[in-house]
C-alpha cells in the first residue's frame, strides 16, 4: 500500500505581515509614488496608513496629501472651501510644523463637527429661539426637524463656509526647500510632547532635508 506522509505546513511567523497587510502596503505606496511624493513620506507615515487600511479614512489621508501638493506653493491661500487649510504650529516643541485637518469620513466625524458647532453663539441663540417660540418649549416631532435642519444643514454648512470642517485628525508635515514631508499622523487631544517624539522619529530618515525647525537637534 502507498503510504502518504502528512506535511504540516509551517506555521506562519508572528513577526511576518499577513499578505493582506503586504498588498494594503503595495498599494499606498503605488499611489504615493504616482502622486509623487513617495520618497517624501516617511515609513512611519506608510505604517499608520496601512494599519488604517480597512477604514476608508485611508483616502482622506491620500486626497489631503494630494490636495496639498496643489496647493502648497501658493501659501494655501488658494486652499477650497470646506476643511480646513494648512496653519503652522505656533507653540513648542511643534513650532514649526505644519499640520493639516483631514476631510471629514463617517457619522463620527460628523458628530464631531455638529458637537464644535453648537459650541458657537449663533446656533445657542437660533436653539433657544426655537425652543421659546414653540409650544413653550416642548419637544415634538415638528420641533425636532426643525433643531435637526439647525444642526445638520445650517450647522454643517456654515461650518464649511468658514473653512472649519475638521475630523480631530492631522496630518502632520514640513515645510523644506526641497519640499514638504509628510511625516505621521497625530490626533488633536495627543500630547505635544507624544506627538512630537513621534514626528522627531518620523524625521530621522530624512538627515538631510533641512527641516525648519531647530528643535530636532
Amino acid at each position: 500500500m502507498l503510504k502518504v506522509s502528512a506535511v504540516t505546513p509551517e506555521a506562519p511567523s508572528l513577526l511576518q505581515p499577513s499578505k493582506k497587510t503586504q498588498d494594503a502596503r503595495r498599494y499606498i505606496c503605488e499611489q504615493l509614488r504616482y502622486s509623487g511624493v513617495e520618497l517624501f513620506c516617511s515609513p512611519l507615515l506608510i505604517d499608520q496608513l496601512t494599519e488604517q487600511s480597512q477604514s476608508t479614512g485611508i483616502f482622506a489621508i491620500l486626497d489631503l496629501i494630494v490636495l496639498i501638493q496643489r496647493h502648497r506653493e501658493t501659501n494655501f491661500v488658494d486652499w477650497p472651501k470646506g476643511p480646513r487649510k494648512p496653519g503652522q504650529f505656533q507653540k513648542p516643541p511643534l513650532k514649526g510644523l505644519w499640520k493639516a485637518h483631514t476631510v471629514p469620513q463617517g457619522l463620527g466625524d460628523f458628530a464631531h463637527n455638529l458637537l464644535r458647532e453648537a459650541d458657537q453663539r449663533w446656533f445657542e441663540k437660533k436653539f433657544d429661539g426655537l425652543s421659546a417660540d414653540h409650544a413653550g418649549g416642548v419637544f415634538d416631532e415638528h420641533l425636532a426637524g426643525k433643531l435637526a435642519n439647525l444642526a445638520v444643514i445650517q450647522g454643517i454648512t456654515n461650518r464649511g463656509r468658514r473653512n472649519n470642517l475638521t475630523s480631530g485628525h492631522w496630518l502632520i508635515f514640513s515645510e523644506t526647500p526641497f519640499g514638504a514631508f509628510y511625516l505621521c499622523r497625530a490626533h488633536h487631544e495627543e500630547d505635544d510632547r507624544l506627538i512630537f517624539d513621534r514626528v522627531r522619529k518620523a524625521a530621522e530618515v530624512f538627515p538631510n532635508a533641512a527641516f525648519p525647525f531647530d528643535t530636532l537637534s
